[in-house]
């Protein structure tokens, strides 16, 4: 079971988000060459493995209070980015959508480099922002979590999608994936991968986690994802852990 949440930050506070998360936050879970690549295309992430700051804290219920109280926050319309709380229960290696933006009325141009050394960019037609959840459970009770960006895009049109099966036809948006950018970190329960932009915020990180709100102001926003439970146990089932990594992997 993961819990996920946007928090929206007032884009002064980039300065407190670097000394009271960043600073708490674990970011060699991820190898050099990993954590070069995001850099370079302005993600930041890491694992908080103890006590949420509580610069976060405060910023969630100030967000409870708000959605109580703002007609604006109560429907998801205060800004580009929902930062109400969700809870996913996550199959083994299956891919489920972290909405960030949901599709957005005007074109977006994101400037982005794969392999560290070209830069290219690209223009999406009514953009969505989302991340690819994967989870692979393993029998200590811990998880590896993994996202990967991804942008949905133009006109839904008739695909083949493959499946254990067979294939079938649907229809779908165009869909932008950076998977040279996935982030994998192993969690136990209670633990959580944050992401956010870089500062200053460019490329990815600007078009992912910088939002405007209906002020037409400009802010900061951290995903925290939290594994709350695995389900799967090596003492009692050692095969189904087994099958479920296989799947995962595939």
């Amino acid at each position: 079971v993961i819990e996920t949440v946007l928090v929206r930050f007032p884009a002064e506070m980039a300065t407190e988000l670097e000394q009271e998360v960043w600073r708490l936050s674990n970011e060699a879970f991820a190898d050099i060459v990993i954590r070069k690549r995001l850099d370079q295309n302005g993600l930041r992430a890491g694992v908080i493995y103890g006590e949420l700051p509580a610069l976060i804290r405060q910023q969630l219920d100030k967000t409870a209070t708000k959605q109580k109280t703002n007609a604006l926050e109560h429907a998801g319309l205060a800004a580009d980015v929902d930062n109400r709380m969700r809870r996913l229960q996550c199959r083994a290696g299956r891919p489920k959508e972290l909405l960030v933006k949901p599709e957005l009325p005007e074109p977006l141009t994101i400037v982005s480099t794969r392999d560290g050394q070209h830069l290219s960019g690209e223009t999406f037609e009514r953009p969505a922002i989302l991340l690819e959840l994967r989870v692979i459970p393993h029998g200590d009770g811990s998880a590896t979590v993994s996202l990967v960006p991804q942008v949905q895009h133009g006109d839904h049109r008739q695909m083949f999608v493959h499946s254990d099966l067979g294939t079938r036809p649907e229809m779908r948006r165009g869909l932008q994936t950076w998977s040279e950018l996935k982030m994998s970190a192993k969690l136990t329960a209670g633990q959580i991968l944050v992401v956010s932009s870089s500062t200053p915020s460019k490329a990815l990180g600007n078009a992912f986690f910088v939002s405007k709100t209906a002020e037409n102001s400009e802010e900061r926003v951290l995903l925290l994802v939290r594994l709350a439970e695995s389900q799967l146990d090596d003492l009692f089932a050692p095969e189904i852990v087994a099958q479920a990594q296989a799947m995962a992997e595939r």
